[in-house]
């Protein structure tokens, strides 16, 4: 019983300092910086627009995260979930997908209390129709997606004093919104055309 309550104990304290240790050391790549060039087309793109977010299911599929990043974009006049418009939006969003995954749980790191670091390949973006609620025929398709290997364990805390690498999250990061914001800008003709006059 000793020997098993020593045992408990230590996996217990293992935890425990493995969860105020390793948080500060995880580490995800960014995406790059945009050019000059992409900033100045970035720049010149604003729709005068009103955005309505569709759930592809009954459940919200991401409907809400994707509400918030168009939101974050800044290219539209107003972004919001399609039921709470109080008038119909000039365009609809509904999702085709969400790309995200999950970590696996960094068993050899929390041993070594970050020692041995967990590699993971992580994705992050959407992909969504637009189109107008008169013409549901004519859609654009919208396909952004970034990859890269999240690393959790001491050699994140290295990795983080890069500005190439950030520990709060790639999504909150201005480089995935301008990323982001930039493959919509790209087919900002095309999304014109959706709601061109009759």
């Amino acid at each position: 019983m000793n020997v098993h309550y020593a045992s408990s104990a230590s996996l217990i304290c293992v935890c425990f300092v493995s969860s105020l240790f390793l948080p500060g050391c995880t580490a995800s790549p960014l995406p790059k910086q945009l050019t000059t060039s992409q900033h100045a087309l970035l720049n010149d793109v604003h729709f005068d627009l009103t955005v309505g977010v569709v759930p592809r299911y009954s459940v919200d599929f991401g409907a809400g995260l994707l509400t918030h990043d168009l939101r974050q974009t800044g290219l539209f006049d107003l972004v919001r979930a399609n039921e709470e418009l109080l008038q119909n939006p000039d365009l609809l969003v509904v999702i085709d997908d969400v790309y995200s995954n999950d970590a696996p749980m960094p068993i050899a790191t929390v041993v070594t209390l970050g020692i041995i670091p967990t590699f993971v390949d992580r994705q992050y973006g959407y992909a969504f129709w637009l189109y107008a609620p008169d013409r549901p025929e004519e859609k654009v398709h919208i396909d952004y997606i970034f990859e890269g290997q999240y690393v959790i364990g001491g050699l994140g805390s290295i990795l983080n004093v890069s500005p190439d690498w950030t520990k709060d999250g790639v999504k909150s990061s201005q480089r995935f919104v301008d990323q982001f914001a930039f493959a919509i800008a790209e087919k900002a003709a095309s999304i014109q055309k959706l709601v061109r006059a009759e």
